[in-house]
């Protein structure tokens, strides 16, 4: 895991080297629920509508992968100048 400060925003990303995901598994991860064998498939879904309600949409989580290679995760916040 590695943060960064980049002035107006602060990121967070998490990178693996395990299996990948397919292309068309990652069309669909956090923009809709995704049946998995091992949950009920919402989670990713439900953060980004949560960060979007948060923070006005200026949040984002993006998702990179390459089969059989790598994947990260990315979470992008918008920095507060006043108490929430």
């Amino acid at each position: 895991m590695t943060g960064a400060d980049n002035g107006a925003t602060l990121q967070l990303s998490v990178h693996d080297n395990g299996g990948g995901i397919s292309p068309e598994r990652l069309e669909q991860l956090g923009k809709h629920v995704v049946k998995s064998d091992r949950g009920g498939g919402s989670a990713l879904y439900q953060m980004r509508e949560s960060l979007n309600l948060a923070f006005d949409g200026r949040a984002t989580l993006d998702i990179r992968s390459q089969l059989s290679i790598e994947t990260e995760v990315i979470l992008t916040l918008p920095k507060r100048s006043k108490a929430w």
